[in-house]
């Protein structure tokens, strides 16, 4: 929940889908929103390091191989790298 908060302050989207709420929509949807957040937040951490790759994509991957904790631990590590610069 926090990540998602995070990313999004970090990114300036006020609008975009809570950490709440897609924790919820993961619980609703039997984890397969989750697979979805992995990709978006694959995106996002593209985003936030200014650069065009395919981060969603192996975040995907790695989630439908069941090492979801990995992209987790890739995109708070890219959050960090992020807040040390504003500091």
């Amino acid at each position: 929940i926090k990540l998602t908060d995070e990313m999004n302050t970090l990114l300036n989207k006020p609008n975009a889908t809570s950490g709440l709420m897609a924790f919820i929509y993961t619980i609703i949807t039997c984890g397969i929103y989750f697979l979805y957040w992995l990709y978006k937040m694959g995106d996002n951490v593209d985003a936030l390091k200014g650069k065009s790759g395919d981060t969603g994509i192996l975040y995907l991957v790695l989630g439908l191989l069941c090492l979801g904790i990995i992209p987790m631990a890739l995109a708070q590590d890219a959050i960090n790298d992020k807040a040390d610069g504003l500091y």
